[in-house]
């Protein structure tokens, strides 16, 4: 009975100061951090489970509602949109490869008989406009380690457009209004375009976040072998946990050819030379009737697998080539 006493004793004797030091802790957070702060942290942490750090350093966490898997990109500066070198590097590497897509694809329109010549003047003239470079600052935010799968739009939606039904694929055929019903139900949001290429290029300043060009893809090669190599690359068959290419920097899967993923922005052909596109955490908000979509799908030209290449459509229209990967901002910062 003694030896019982004298446990409880010596166990009270270190929980009390332990207890009171957490609870000054909390009212001292409480007193120096704004309401609501608070509340954007009690929210951050209800919503979310960290998991830890990715094979690539970055923190991890899983959205509770959904299961998603979300990594936590840094903030961060960066060139948005082609830059001069990007450029030549492009037309010393890749337009060979797009002419002879080109020519695999539509053999028998003006498309596929331009010369290399006339690609790389159409190339610079669409750069030049579309594709503007310009300092852009991010502040940290998640994005979604793999692309929406089926079974978790089927969670939410409680239905699912894919043509092919497989629950462990991304999920497919949907529109830009669908995709924004589907972070409402889910507390996401759709990433901005800064934030998709941001991720996309997980610090790379080439075309590609691998390289001036795809692994195995060479200016050099035939049109066999281009063939043959094109049809390895494309993962929209492939489980979203699985990508040819393996994951990026950031750890992300399949931002190269599997599907186009959707963009918070409208789609303005001139919005990167405008004041609005440089700056802090740029989003185009005029409305264009059309929104932003990234990521080329795996049918796609070539040169739409860059991580600078966009493009937009109307947001009520599904096509088979869209699905999401869907982000969360802000974030919550002591």
């Amino acid at each position: 009975m003694q030896s019982s006493t004298v446990k409880y004793n010596m166990l009270n004797k270190w929980c009390r100061p332990i207890t009171f030091a957490l609870v000054a802790a909390f009212i001292v957070v409480c007193a120096f951090m704004p309401l609501g702060r608070l509340l954007q942290w009690y929210s951050f942490v209800r919503a979310f489970e960290c998991l830890g750090r990715n094979e690539q350093g970055y923190l991890e966490y899983r959205h509770r509602m959904t299961g998603i898997v979300m990594v936590r990109v840094p903030g961060g500066v960066f060139t948005m949109g082609s830059s001069c070198e990007e450029v030549q590097e492009v037309i010393e590497e890749w337009l060979p490869l797009e002419v002879m897509f080109s020519r695999l694809t539509e053999p028998n329109t003006k498309l596929g008989s331009r010369s290399p010549e006339e690609w790389i003047a159409g190339f610079k003239e669409m750069v030049a406009h579309l594709e503007a470079p310009h300092l852009v600052t991010l502040d940290e935010y998640l994005i979604a380690k793999y692309e929406v799968s089926q079974t978790i739009w089927e969670k939410v939606m409680e239905s699912n457009p894919s043509e092919e039904k497989a629950g462990g694929k991304a999920v497919y055929g949907v529109s830009w209004e669908q995709c924004r019903s589907f972070c409402d139900k889910s507390g996401l949001r759709i990433p901005t375009e800064a934030q998709w290429e941001y991720a996309a290029r997980a610090g790379s300043k080439e075309a590609f976040w691998c390289g001036r060009t795809l692994p195995g893809f060479s200016k050099d090669m035939g049109l066999d072998e281009f063939r043959s190599r094109w049809n390895s690359l494309t993962g929209k068959g492939l489980p979203v946990t699985e990508d040819p290419l393996g994951p990026n920097t950031f750890g992300l899967y399949n931002v190269y050819g599997s599907f186009s993923e959707f963009c918070q922005d409208f789609y303005d052909p001139g919005f990167y030379v405008r004041d609005e596109a440089k700056g802090r955490n740029p989003i185009c908000e005029s409305d264009t009737g059309e929104r932003c979509y990234r990521g080329a799908c795996s049918w796609a030209s070539p040169l739409r697998w860059r991580a600078a290449a966009r493009g937009g459509t109307a947001p009520m229209g599904g096509a088979l080539n869209y699905t999401l990967r869907p982000a969360f901002y802000p974030m919550f910062v002591w």
